[in-house]
């Protein structure tokens, strides 16, 4: 199978977790800014809460949160390859273990080879 034709998966942090980390990270600032204004003056944690700090700790946790989704975007990937290979050469052998014909079983031999070359291109292909 020539590599043109398998689909080109984009690479890296994708659109959507930056987009999912911001939303998330926003509701989180609005609570974060609605509870530091219930803060007595008192409180000990009250000079430490400000709009700055609060505005710091969004940005440091929309990377974060950003970074935990396209990891776990990236495992599950993985873990859908292993799921869908292993099953797919499972059956595979199965197949194999039931033909008598020699040239059959050459041909069939032939896909496995090419399928675990299939899966072991896509997991290398998986960035983070």
């Amino acid at each position: 199978m020539p590599n043109s034709s398998l689909p080109q998966q984009e690479k890296g942090i994708k659109k959507s977790d930056v987009l999912s980390g911001a939303a998330i990270t926003g509701v989180l600032t609005f609570v974060l800014l609605t509870w530091s204004k219930t803060l007595p003056s008192n409180s000990v944690a009250a000079p430490y809460i400000t709009e700055q700090t609060i505005s710091f700790a969004a940005a440091l946790a929309t990377y974060l949160i950003t970074l935990t989704l396209a990891f776990i975007r990236y495992e599950i990937s993985l873990i859908l390859h292993e799921r869908d290979y292993t099953k797919k050469i499972k059956y595979l052998e199965q197949i194999m273990t039931l033909t008598t014909c020699p040239e059959v079983k050459k041909s069939l031999e032939e896909q496995k080879n090419n399928l675990l070359k299939d899966a072991a291109k896509a997991i290398v292909d998986e960035k983070i």
